[in-house]
Order: C-alpha cells, then structure tokens, then sequence
C-alpha cells in the first residue's frame, strides 16, 4: 500500500525488477573490446545492449559488480515472488511476469507461468497494459529524420527489442486483444517486424499471420483501407518467401481471404491475387489447397461488383480456369462463374454450360446446380429468372465456336 501512494518510486522499482528479469545470465558490460581494424577495414560496430536493454538499463541492472549466474536466478526468482504478492494491480506485474515466462532457467520461467495463470481481474483489452507490452515487443522506436548529435545523445537510453524468445511470450496474449490489434500503429509495426526484423522465426511468423487476421477481423473498414495493400503485399511476400512450411502457407491463405471479406477493394485493384490463387489451387498439396478453396469461397462475393474492365479479365480468367487439368480449379470456376456475375450475364452462362459436360462429375453437378435448371429448381423458383439476352447468348456461343474450332477443340457427335 504504501509504495502506491508514491507512483514515482514504484515506476522506479518495477523498472529496476523488469531491467533484472531482462538480463541474460553471464553478460558484461560493456562486452569486450573487439580487435582492432586492420588497415584499410571498416572499424567494428559499437556495441548493442542485450535484447530489451538500453546502455543506461544494463549497467544499472549489472551494478559494480556483475552477478553470478546463480545469484542472477535467485533476484529473479525473489522477484517474481515479490510480484505475485497480489499488493500490485494486476496490469502492472503482468509484462514482468510474460518477461519471466521466457527466462531461459526453469525454475524463473515455471514459477512466473504459474503466478501468471493465477492472476485475477487481469483485462488484456487495458490500453496501457498493451501499450507496453508494444513497447516490450518493439523497442524504443529509432528517430531516421534526427541529426546524429541527438541520435548519440539518446543512444544510451534507448531500449533494443526483446528477443524471439519473449516474443514467443507476448504476441498471443497480443493476438487475443482487440484492442492489441486496433491500436495504430504499433499493431502493424509489431507485424512488420514479426516478419522482417531480426528477431524472428517461422514460429512467430505464424503467430504474427494470426495477429495480421486479427488485425483485420476488429479494424473497420475506413482504418484498414489504406491497410489494405501493404497487408496484401506482406501475405503475399510470406507465400514467396516460405516455399516449404505449409502451416505458414496456410495461415497466409486464411488471412488474404479474411481480408477480401472485409475490405474487397484490396482484391478487386488487383486482379492477378485471384489468378495467384488458382494457380495455387494445383500446385499446392493437398491439405494446403483445401486452405486455398476455402479462402477463395470466401472472397467469390466480395468480387460482385466488378466495373466493366474487371469483369473482362474475370471472364477471360475463369474461361481459362476451366480447360485447366486440376478438377479441384474448374469446381472454383464453376462457382465463380455463378458469384460473380449476374444471372443475366451471357459469357458467364455459357461457361456454366459448357461445364454441364465436364468428365468429373463433381465439377458437373456443380455447374448444373448452378444454372438451376433441375425441375425441382424451376418448379419450386419463387421469382421470375433473369436469363441472358437472346441475341447476346447466340452471339457468345458463335463466337467461342469459332474460338474452338481454331483450336481443334471439337467433338463430333453421331
């Protein structure tokens, strides 16, 4: 009680015990002198504090004299003791103890994973809990536009990202928060550097895709449409860049058809995602590719609205889509074929009948169904069907005759 009457020594203090849980077991400060550059080499780098640490943090934690290992252990194991006391508001120990969970000896990491679970009345929807725990995950964000006196002035205190390891701690608890995933722009800065800073692997790259979802998922339309590029642009570079870790591949896939879903302007600017994704569709493996079609269902109603142009290249795709080989790419064609047009648009009903005849009979019945010209579908029909165009349709189907029969793509029949 009597260390919240006075806020200034408790902030002190929870730094000093947060500065402790930080420190690595057996580091120095500062670390020893690097070789001197031979003539003609560039002089070695200054030296970086421990992940989490500024220059100032990491001589006040180590003190005179640096602690043993062992006694190093024992601090923090009094420390998070003294945490869980329950004397201190819950928000307040919580980033100490997710530090503690990730301490690379067991008995520190065990202990603060057990006071952890059994804090109460702890809200991961409290901004100033989040707030730094953002801080925690990013650092202390580095000025580009400032001079380099002011950037050497505050190089002492300014504080490196926390490790992979902590990450690994903070960034599902950071997923589970809506307010985590609305909270701009340190959402998309703890995205960003999940998948392109140097404390990262594909563990927390996929916890990263999970948090770009539910980045998506709470965002409103408004705040995530100047979004929506750049976190097209970032799913995309995780289906270039991880070829082989189909989790990853997966999770991307879920996410570009959440994001579709939400905002279809970032698909329907770009066509070519669409064509990537049937592509995907058959060179993807099996499981991977059920994760393709399900995203694709997802984002066919988003593309409904198409401007005339986009329905051209959309037409042209799904035309090609389905002479592919993959049955599983024709099924999608079919489907899209039905989605994204109107029931009165020519081209689009033409490709459904052509489909009728299609030599699996999953993608046929689909194509049947579609057209809804069962008797159950015409006796049943509540309202009046919006057919094509007469003229238009025979017009369509000369045309792809022609188009057929310069390709030596016919059947004779009789």
């Amino acid at each position: 009680d009597k260390l919240t009457q006075k806020p200034a020594v408790l902030t002190l203090l929870l730094d000093f015990m947060l500065d402790l849980l930080l420190l690595p077991y057996g580091v120095t400060w500062p670390p020893p002198p690097a070789p001197p550059a031979q003539p003609g080499q560039e002089a070695p780098p200054a030296p970086v504090p421990p992940p989490g640490l500024s220059e100032r943090a990491v001589k006040r934690a180590l003190g005179d004299q640096p602690p043993p290992a062992e006694r190093l252990e024992r601090l923090k194991v009094g420390i998070v003791r003294f945490l869980a006391l329950g004397q201190l508001p819950s928000a307040i120990v919580a980033p100490h103890l997710l530090v503690a969970m990730a301490d690379t000896r067991f008995t520190v990491a065990n202990l603060a994973d057990m006071e952890l679970r059994r804090l109460c009345n702890l809200d991961w929807e409290e901004s100033a809990l989040i707030s730094k725990l953002c801080s925690l995950y990013l650092g202390t964000p580095v000025d580009k536009n400032a001079t380099p006196a002011v950037q050497a002035a505050t190089r002492e205190v300014r504080r490196q990202p926390v490790g992979t390891r902590i990450r690994l701690k903070l960034l599902p608890y950071l997923s589970r928060s809506k307010t985590a995933a609305t909270m701009f722009p340190q959402s998309v800065q703890v995205m960003f550097d999940s998948f392109y800073g140097t404390n990262t692997n594909p563990k927390l790259k996929l916890l990263a895709l999970q948090f770009v979802i539910q980045i998506i998922q709470h965002s409103t339309e408004a705040r995530l449409a100047p979004l929506g590029p750049m976190l097209l642009s970032v799913l995309h570079g995780v289906l270039t860049e991880e070829k082989s870790d189909m989790r990853l591949r997966g999770t991307a896939y879920t996410a570009i058809g959440r994001l579709g879903q939400k905002l279809p302007s970032a698909i329907t600017r770009d066509l070519s995602v669409v064509r990537v994704l049937f592509d995907a569709l058959e060179q993807e493996d099996a499981e991977t590719a059920q994760f393709v079609q399900d995203t694709m269902q997802l984002l066919g109603p988003s593309l409904c609205k198409l401007d005339p142009a986009q329905m051209v290249v959309m037409e042209a795709l799904l035309g090609s889509c389905l002479e592919r080989p993959s049955a599983r790419a024709r099924h999608v064609a079919v489907q899209y074929a039905a989605v994204v047009f109107p029931e009165s648009h020519a081209i689009s009903r033409l490709q459904l009948l052509l489909a009728t005849a299609d030599t699996q009979e999953e993608v046929s019945a689909e194509a049947l169904k579609q057209l809804k010209l069962d008797e159950k579908d015409i006796q049943e029909g509540s309202k009046v069907r919006d057919f094509p165009d007469f003229a238009e349709m025979i017009t369509c189907i000369t045309r792809k005759a022609s188009e057929r029969e310069s390709k030596q793509q016919t059947t004779t029949v009789g």
